[in-house]
């Protein structure tokens, strides 16, 4: 799901790389970038459980498009504001905020993903499919039913599948006319279960997708103030392809 991304972040780092190279220009290709993987960001927050593949690898391609122009150029910005002497410093204090804004972003984006989960564990509790499991032997070894992170693991396919067999083993000494509606019951409810798991998961993405989508807008609105500067060319005393 992330290819689409990859191959847009690789088109347009490189294309804009060789145009820059030539006509020296490089603001308005960080405005058009920023913009572009804003507008992706915000078409995030609607994808659902339901959405097509290719909705979501188009809106992938929209972002990797967008960040391949400006994640380079932002390099390129700050290192042409400083003398060649502070490059190495500039650099380097460039890609310690960017990891740094990494490590927070990532930790922050998880809480809210945690939370978003954690907020709907009453409703999925509450399920006919977890009420029939909770006197199950074998389901309570995985842990607390009450527990997030459980019920993610009972809606894994390894889990899910010893769970079903379990039951239509439990199901076996009935009549053949019981055991089957037993059984198709149990899938009716484990299908509901399942899908209140898939939307619970994604309504928590999304708003992870708001929240990046509102510091995503923030920073596009923040590249229009940069001044744009002629490029320095290389000196006798630089290595060939340095500022």
């Amino acid at each position: 799901m992330l290819l689409p991304m990859v191959a847009g972040i690789m088109i347009t780092s490189i294309a804009s790389g060789q145009i820059i190279s030539r006509t020296g220009r490089y603001k308005i290709f960080l405005q058009v970038g920023f913009i572009v993987a804003s507008i992706s960001m915000v078409l995030l927050t609607t994808l659902t459980p339901e959405s097509s593949y290719i909705y979501e690898a188009i809106m992938m391609v929209m972002l990797g498009l967008g960040m391949g122009v400006a994640l380079p150029i932002l390099n390129l910005v700050v290192q042409n504001e400083f003398e060649q002497k502070d490059l190495g410093a500039v650099t380097s204090a460039n890609q310690l905020f960017r990891s740094l804004g990494s490590t927070i972003g990532t930790a922050v984006f998880g809480a809210v993903l945690t939370a978003g989960i954690v907020s709907q564990v009453a409703v999925i509790q509450n399920t006919a499919y977890v009420q029939t499991l909770s006197t199950s032997q074998q389901v309570s070894q995985l842990g607390d039913l009450g527990n997030a992170n459980t019920l993610l693991t009972l809606n894994t396919p390894d889990v899910k599948a010893r769970v079903t067999d379990a039951a239509n083993m439990s199901f076996s000494p009935l009549p053949a006319a019981a055991a089957q509606q037993a059984s198709e019951t149990f899938q009716a409810q484990q299908t509901e279960f399942s899908q209140k798991v898939i939307h619970a998961f994604s309504d928590s993405l999304r708003n992870i997708f708001i929240v990046a989508s509102g510091l995503m807008i923030v920073s596009t609105v923040a590249v229009f103030f940069i001044r744009e500067r002629p490029l320095k060319e290389a000196t006798p005393e630089q290595a060939p392809g340095t500022l």
